[in-house]
C-alpha cells in the first residue's frame, strides 16, 4: 500500500467506507452480505480474480471498509505474483500494514471467516454485477447531491449547469459499462475515428 492507500486504516473496523455512506439500510445489509461473499470467490478462484480486475473494479466499489482493506491486498498480491492471495500472504500484509496486535488479529480472523463462507462460483456473475450497481449508485447520489443547489438555483441564463450535471450522469454509464458501449461525447469520437 502506498501512503495515500492508508488514508483509510484508521477509519473504524466494522464500518462504512468514506466514500459509501447512504441512509438505505436494505443495501447496505445486501452490500455487506455480498461483498463478504465476493471476497470469499476471490480467495478461491484466481479466473475470477483477473476477470474482476481486468474489468475496472477497485477498492472503492466496495461499501464496507473491512472489505475494501481485503480486496486491496487480493489485488495487491494478485498484481505482484499472479495467484491467490494465501492466508500467510495476507498476514505479512496486515502486519506491515497495521501496528496493533488487536488490529492484526481482527483482520485474521476476517479473513478466516470470509474465506470459509461456502459460496459458489457459480455466484461470481452476479455478486460482480451487483458491486459495480452498488458503485454507479453512489456515484449517481454523488452527482445530484453535488449539482442540486446548482441546478435549483439557477436562474435559467447558465446552460453549462445542466450541462455539467448531463457531462457527469453520462460519466457513470461509461465508468461501468464496457469499452465497446461506452459514451463518448461526440467531439472525442472525432480523434479516434
Amino acid at each position: 500500500m502506498s501512503k495515500n492507500d492508508k488514508s483509510f486504516v484508521n477509519v473504524a473496523k466494522g464500518s462504512e467506507s468514506p466514500w459509501c455512506t447512504s441512509r438505505n439500510e436494505i443495501v447496505k445489509s445486501l452490500a455487506y452480505r455480498e461483498e463478504r461473499e465476493l471476497l470469499s470467490i476471490l480467495l478461491q478462484e484466481k479466473i475470477c480474480i483477473s476477470e474482476i480486475i481486468n474489468s475496472g473494479i477497485k477498492y472503492d466499489y466496495f461499501w464496507w471498509i473491512d472489505h475494501s482493506v481485503i480486496f486491496k491486498f487480493i489485488a495487491k498480491n494478485f498484481d505482484s505474483y499472479k495467484t491467490i492471495l494465501t492466508r500467510e500472504q495476507f498476514r505479512n500484509e496486515i502486519e506491515r500494514t497495521y501496528k496493533e496486535t488487536e488490529e492484526q488479529t481482527y483482520y485474521r480472523n476476517l479473513y478466516d471467516e470470509i474465506i470459509n463462507l461456502n459460496i459458489s462460483p457459480e455466484d461470481f456473475p452476479s455478486l460482480k454485477s451487483h458491486v459495480v450497481f452498488r458503485y454507479s449508485l453512489l456515484k449517481a447520489t454523488d452527482i445530484i447531491f453535488n449539482h442540486s443547489d446548482k441546478i435549483l438555483s439557477s436562474n435559467g441564463k447558465d446552460s453549462s449547469v445542466v450541462e455539467s450535471f448531463i457531462q457527469d450522469a453520462v460519466s457513470i454509464r461509461s465508468n461501468t459499462d464496457n469499452e465497446y458501449s461506452k459514451t463518448v461525447a461526440f467531439s472525442d469520437s472525432l480523434g479516434e475515428v
